[in-house]
Formats: C-alpha cells, sequence, structure tokens
C-alpha cells in the first residue's frame, strides 16, 4: 500500500534568478511512513516547448546520477540525508525557464524485495527575470513589474481600488462638512 509522502520545494511557486546567476532548488521531506525505510529522489525538468526530462537522481543508497544533457551546468546534493536534498543549476540561460520537479518515493524491504511506501512531489517554476539597459548604460531591474505571480498584479489592482474608493469617501465627507458649515 502507497500513501503520500509531504515533500516541499523552494523557493516556491516562483524561483526567480537573472541570466548567468546559479540557481539553488531545495526538496524537504517530512513525516516518512517508516523508520527503516530509504527515499529515493528524481528531479525532473518541464517546459511548454519540452516534454518531461529526467534531471536526475538520488538512489536509495544515496548514489547520485545526473543525466548527459544536464551533467555540465547541474548537479544534485544530498544535503540531508532523508530529509533534505538540492538541486543547483549554473549560469541560468531564458531557455531553463520551466517547471523544475522534486519527486521522492519511500522504499522499504518487504519479504526481501524493495517496495514503494509512499510518494510525494513538488515543484517550483524557474523564471528568468529580464533586465534592461537604459540608453546611457545603466542597468535597471523590472523583477517587480514583471513578475510572473498573477496574484501580485491582483493585490495591487485591489489596492488601488480601495484607495479610489477611500479618496471618493474622503472628498464626499469633506463636501458633507463644507456644506453644513456653510448653512449655519
Amino acid at each position: 500500500l502507497s500513501s503520500t509522502l509531504n515533500v516541499t520545494v523552494s523557493p516556491s511557486p516562483w524561483a526567480l534568478h537573472h541570466t548567468g546567476d546559479n540557481a539553488t532548488i531545495w526538496c524537504s521531506i517530512s513525516q516518512r511512513r517508516k523508520h527503516n525505510s530509504l527515499l529515493t529522489v528524481r528531479w525532473v525538468y518541464s517546459s511548454r516547448i519540452k516534454n518531461e526530462q529526467t534531471i536526475g537522481r538520488i538512489t536509495k543508497y544515496g548514489n547520485i546520477q545526473i543525466s548527459g544533457n544536464w551533467s555540465h551546468r547541474g548537479n544534485l546534493e544530498n544535503e540531508h540525508p532523508d530529509k533534505g536534498y538540492q538541486f543547483m543549476l549554473s549560469d541560468v540561460r531564458p531557455s531553463d525557464q520551466g517547471t523544475y520537479i522534486c519527486r521522492v518515493q519511500e522504499v522499504a524491504l518487504h519479504r526481501g524485495r524493495w517496495s514503494a511506501v509512499s510518494n510525494g512531489t513538488a515543484s517550483t517554476r524557474l523564471k528568468d527575470i529580464l533586465s534592461m539597459d537604459f540608453i546611457f548604460g545603466v542597468k535597471c531591474l523590472f523583477a517587480f513589474f514583471i513578475s510572473p505571480d498573477l496574484y501580485v498584479y491582483a493585490v495591487l489592482i485591489c489596492c488601488v481600488g480601495i484607495l479610489s474608493l477611500l479618496t471618493f469617501l474622503l472628498i464626499l465627507l469633506c463636501q458633507t462638512i463644507y456644506r453644513g458649515a456653510q448653512s449655519k
């Protein structure tokens, strides 16, 4: 019987990086089902253009295997055995944007065979922050204005709406007070 394993990826839901930066994504596991079990971790990349690609995996014995096309810029580490794993990507490029998924499987020896006890998955999206050069060569980063997180925009729009409403009510209150003072 397989159940759900609590897996968390950070930063989440977005990992924002500049072109050329190094990106690190952490995958942490909690609430394991069995104390004598082992974990296998698979990191997977997915984008709108490409199907899922396996970046690499960490076996139940801690062996690290990185796929060929990721080996020159990607690195996996078993940060805290059985609790925390990390994927590091050097020299971030715009083509690296996409979803990075950490899939964890808890396995235990049952009747001489390794079987899955629980599974868990968590993901984050890597976004390359655009930087713009002005005419005079001054570099200005517009990370806030190009935030891929729609919630930020929704909050900003709501704040503008609330401020407009409060301004309207303040003007209405001032007019009422002014007219009340004139009528006396």
